[in-house]
């Protein structure tokens, strides 16, 4: 089967996707501008339009053209100190965009080729770990996922988070520093995230901590906290 033939622009724009892994919106739209100076013949210069036509035509190769929004914390403008960092409303969202493999083998196959096994183990553990801990981990809490099973020098593990960093893996909050899930993991490792999510729910079930919700309704509120794939 043969995807939805592109134009020239979309071509172009397919082509940042992938080279970028995530692009945030207003990047892309620089991009999109630049190219249509050179391609007059796109039917759009919308990004959703531009999205839905490549999804069509990467779609027979188990790929998808994806959009996903993230809501963002911002300091307080009348109080500037980290402690009163909050949840603005739906206006202060970023948008990201990119081209995802829909086999969960084929993810882990070009995760394996870029990292070295040593890299992949330490990031299964942070990943497991930032699930345990509500999306928030240290420097110190890196660094406790060092094991003797995973025999790396502190300059080596370093490196490693600076190439997750670079990919979006994981990220970083300006202000207080903490290592979260990267919009990236969100993305294309979604439906592992949300297994490790619901087995969080079910142990912590288990253990007596439920409050009269379902498990489908506790997963639920969990995946609305995370970056929605639209």
């Amino acid at each position: 089967m043969i995807g939805k033939a592109l134009s020239g622009l979309e071509k172009a724009v397919a082509q940042v996707l992938l080279s970028h892994g995530m692009i945030e919106d207003s990047q892309l739209k620089e991009y999109i501008v630049e190219l249509a100076k050179d391609f007059k013949d796109a039917p759009s210069l919308e990004i959703k339009n531009i999205m839905k036509n490549i999804n069509e035509s990467v779609a027979p190769y188990s790929m998808a053209a994806r959009s996903i929004v993230k809501k963002v914390l911002v300091q307080d403008e009348e109080n500037t100190t980290v402690n009163t960092l909050r949840l603005k409303d739906d206006k202060h969202i970023l948008y990201y965009h990119g081209i995802i493999n829909l086999e969960e083998d084929s993810v882990f196959k070009d995760f394996g080729t870029i990292y070295s096994p040593n890299e992949i183990q330490l990031f299964n553990k942070i990943l497991n770990k930032l699930i345990e801990q509500d999306n928030e981990m240290t420097f110190r809490d890196v660094e406790d996922c060092i094991d003797n099973n995973l025999k790396m020098k502190s300059p080596e593990w370093n490196s490693a988070l600076m190439k997750f960093e670079k990919a979006k893996w994981l990220s970083r909050d300006g202000p207080r520093g903490y290592w979260e899930i990267g919009i990236r993991s969100h993305l294309e490792l979604q439906p592992i995230i949300e297994a490790q999510l619901l087995a969080k729910l079910t142990s912590s079930n288990d253990d007596g901590d439920g409050d009269g919700y379902s498990q489908a309704d506790a997963l639920e509120a969990a995946r609305l906290e995370l970056p929605q794939i639209i």
